[in-house]
Order: C-alpha cells, then structure tokens, then sequence
C-alpha cells in the first residue's frame, strides 16, 4: 500500500472537515476574541483568547460576558454581579469595584463559554502589517521546501544506453530528433539519432572519430 496517496487524502480529509466546522460555529453565532488586559485574571489572562456564544435564554449573575461597553463602544469582558430589571452590572475578577457603568442586553455580544490560553497573542500578531508579512513569507518558504523535498520525475522519453557512457543529449528542435553523444569503454565516441516514428524508437547509430 502506498502511503503517500493514503497521508495526503488523510489531511485533506482533516481540512475540509476543520473549514466545515469553522463555517458551522461562525454560522451560528460563535465568535473569538483576544484578551488584552488582566483585569479579568487568573480565570482568563492577558494573551488567551475567548469562545463566545450567543445568549439564547437571558443573563445570569455569575456569567463572564462579552460585550461593547458604553462609554467608548470597546469589547470588553465581564463577569455579572447583579441585574436589576434590563441594567447589568458587571466586575472584573481582578478589581475590587464593580464597573461605573451599567449595560442593557442590547450591548451584549455573548456568554464566554471556554478560553484557549495564548491563542490570543497570535490573534493580535496577524492583526499587524508584520504578521501579513510573515504569513506571506511562511507560506513562500512552505511551497520552497515542498518543491526541493519533491523533485520532478525525469521525462520517460531520456534516452538511456547501458553499455556506454552518455555525454549529452540534444533535441535542435521541439519535435524533431534527439542525438546522443556517448564514450564506450574504448574512448571511442558515437552520435546516436533517435527518431519517434508510429510509436516506436528507430535509431541510428554513426561513428566519430575522435
């Protein structure tokens, strides 16, 4: 069994199915954001990134939220303290106070269901003109290993001589007929003309003095 073939449908297999289940969670709602400060450690630290998912029910006290905060419209995220009526007051783990503001449901994007430590200090790193680039140069350098890794196969149509030692190969026209130039085992050389005529290989062998 050959296990190129088998390794190579295996991860395209893999891909579509990561493509698959990407579209379905952005589709439904789901959405990642970066953490950019510590207010809100040790449960969620500077540089982790955060799953969020759309609120189906309603908000409840002890929910971390993300959402846009009303004074400069800003992501941030929260944990609940209290509710009263449709006003949310949310805190930080890490402050004391709970924030001088209070939100309405409108404001809020979703629950923080899980979070993927480091992932988001990659998010703000592509985010820059620096990261573009570095993708860019990463997927050149990708496809330069890849074509030294695979050499191209050599053309069925090489003229091989077993019994005497190639010196080139010419072809003066695209279509026309190849020469070979070979040394025998006595130094002597000859001009092999090789010739395609209804499929097969005529060829011609003359003499070259030295």
């Amino acid at each position: 069994m050959r296990v190129r073939p088998v390794a190579k449908v295996l991860v395209v297999l893999v891909l579509m199915g990561c493509v698959a289940g990407i579209s379905w969670a952005w589709g439904s709602g789901f959405r990642v954001y970066s953490v950019r400060s510590s207010s809100m450690e040790p449960a969620y630290r500077y540089g982790d990134a955060v799953v969020v998912m759309p609120i189906v029910d309603a908000v409840h006290v002890g929910d971390v939220i993300n959402f846009h905060n009303p004074i400069d419209q800003q992501m941030v995220t929260r944990r609940v303290v209290s509710i009263a009526g449709d006003r949310i007051s949310t805190k930080a783990d890490a402050n004391l106070l709970a924030d001088n503001w209070t939100i309405t449901p409108r404001l809020v994007v979703g629950r923080v269901v899980t979070r993927a430590p480091f992932v988001g200090y990659v998010m703000l790193f592509w985010k820059q003109s620096v990261g573009l680039g570095g993708l860019v140069a990463l997927a050149l350098a990708g496809l330069l290993l890849y074509q030294i890794a695979s050499p191209k196969k050599k053309d069925e149509s090489t003229i091989t001589i077993p019994t005497s030692v190639p010196l080139y190969v010419a072809r003066p026209q695209p279509k026309g007929v190849e020469y070979a130039i070979t040394q025998d085992e006595h130094g002597r050389r000859h001009v092999l003309a090789v010739s395609r005529q209804n499929g097969e290989q005529s060829k011609n062998r003359q003499r070259m003095k030295r």
